[in-house]
């Protein structure tokens, strides 16, 4: 007559060890996924910034008018503002003057540079700029000027671009190789990346 066998079943140890492999494979999981979108949000963040710098250019081009784009930062955010001169402001519809007043401010050598539309200042009303609807505002991402492709020390003061009615971008004479080097980092972890913006208003 023959014994009945019986399984002895599942130690605790092998069940312990079955229980952390799956724990690991978990967490494992749970990074990835959110690594994944962390990832997907900036990428998208990133291409939203982009866009709306080739829209402006094209505002700029179409309605044959200058546009000044001023970036801020806050802990999680991006703003950014768009200015236009108002009709009655020829002096600032003028491109070569516009051009080569590019960001010069009190002091330097051409005359009444320090009041031309790319170099004013937005806030006084004495200069007659406008903003151009609503603010815009992009989150998670933070955006700074470069002095160059590494950016090892962006700027902390708030970005201006300015697109001229020929769809170009009036650059100062510290921008490199005419370049504008801007760095759009991730608020919320490490990701970041460097886009050049030329001269002639393609951004990289």
């Amino acid at each position: 007559m023959e014994k009945n066998q019986y399984s002895k079943g599942v130690s605790l140890i092998e069940l312990m060890t079955i229980i952390a492999i799956i724990g690991i494979f978990a967490t494992l999981g749970t990074v990835g996924y959110r690594s994944m979108i962390t990832g997907s949000d900036f990428n998208s963040n990133k291409t939203e910034f982009l866009q709306y710098l080739n829209d402006v250019r094209h505002k700029s081009f179409s309605e044959k008018k200058h546009h000044r784009i001023q970036i801020t930062n806050d802990a999680g955010k991006v703003t950014i503002e768009l200015y236009e001169p108002i009709d009655t402001s020829l002096q600032w519809r003028d491109i070569d003057f516009v051009r080569s007043c590019a960001w010069q401010y009190i002091g330097d050598l051409i005359p009444g540079c320090e009041e031309a539309f790319c170099n004013s200042n937005i806030n006084d009303p004495l200069y007659n700029t406008e903003i151009v609807g609503h603010e815009k505002i992009i989150e998670k991402i933070n955006i700074k000027k470069c002095n160059n492709q590494d950016c090892q020390n962006p700027s902390a003061a708030p970005v201006n671009i300015c697109y001229l009615f020929d769809g170009t971008v009036a650059l100062s004479q510290n921008d490199i190789n005419n370049i504008v080097y801007v760095e759009i980092k991730s608020t919320s972890d490490s990701l970041y990346s460097i886009s050049e913006i030329y001269k002639t208003g393609y951004v990289n």
